[in-house]
């Protein structure tokens, strides 16, 4: 009934009771947004998977999908629903920025690589412990991220108040595992590479190679300063590492 609509945002203000999380089949018609070129939805993932089955967007270039936390993330409706979005399909770089309240995915195409401020899709998990947000980000970019062929560059960045606690460099590696086409790492503030340093130290020969298979380049972004020395150490391990597998990396300080 809404054939020029161009922008949709549904929110939601609160999670939904477990009880009311039923799921049903979807009816078998679709609707057709012809013109929808801006998707912006806040809730329940379960409520936006129901949505995005029973919706067709072929000019979709723009979206934020913002989700309550839970324990499980299933999400094949997500990914099938990424995987049939054209502009999508030519994510060129994913940034990962993990804050206090929330942690916030960007993908951007190369046109909006040069505009920083527009993301093709954005997606934040509302979840506060920094292990939590790992578990969560890593099943939901389980459903779609090998789909994207032309995913190249990666960037992290850590802004949490309170990481110090001990967090299993298993989780790091088991969610950089899923970045089997990136080639440029960049990791932003000191932060980041104390957590993810000691991941890539970490990994078994057998496992070097598995673990971001297509990496070139790791850049440091930590504003001029060099990294500490056990730091330094561990990323540099693990470049001997990859080049005894003949898969050389190179470090950018």
């Amino acid at each position: 009934m809404l054939p020029r609509l161009k922008s949709l945002l549904l929110e939601f203000q609160y999670p939904r009771p477990r009880a009311q999380r039923a799921r049903y089949p979807p009816p078998l018609t679709h609707a057709v947004l012809p013109n929808l070129t801006s998707l912006n939805f806040r809730g329940d993932i379960e409520y936006l998977e129901d949505i995005l089955s029973q919706i067709e967007t072929p000019r979709l270039n723009q979206s934020h999908f913002s989700f309550f936390n839970q324990l499980v993330f299933d999400t094949p409706l997500l990914g099938h629903f990424i995987r049939r979005t054209e502009s999508f399909m030519t994510i060129h770089r994913v940034r990962v920025q993990f804050f206090s309240p929330a942690i916030v995915v960007k993908l951007s195409g190369l046109e909006e690589t040069v505009d920083n401020d527009r993301q093709a899709l954005t997606l934040e998990i509302s979840c506060k412990p920094l292990d939590w947000q790992l578990s969560a980000l890593s099943q939901v970019l389980a459903s779609f991220l090998s789909s994207l062929p032309t995913l190249d560059r990666l960037e992290i960045g850590v802004y949490h108040e309170d990481w110090q606690g001990k967090i299993d460099v298993i989780q790091w590696q088991e969610f950089l595992l899923q970045f089997t086409s990136v080639k440029d790492m960049t990791l932003e503030f000191e932060d980041s590479v104390r957590l993810i340093a000691p991941a890539l130290q970490d990994l078994a020969r057998e496992t070097a190679i598995e673990v971001l298979p297509a990496l070139k380049n790791i850049f440091l972004g930590i504003d001029g300063c060099q990294p500490s020395v056990s730091d330094k150490e561990a990323i540099e391990q693990f470049i001997a590492t990859r080049e005894i597998y003949s898969h050389p990396v190179t470090v950018h300080y």
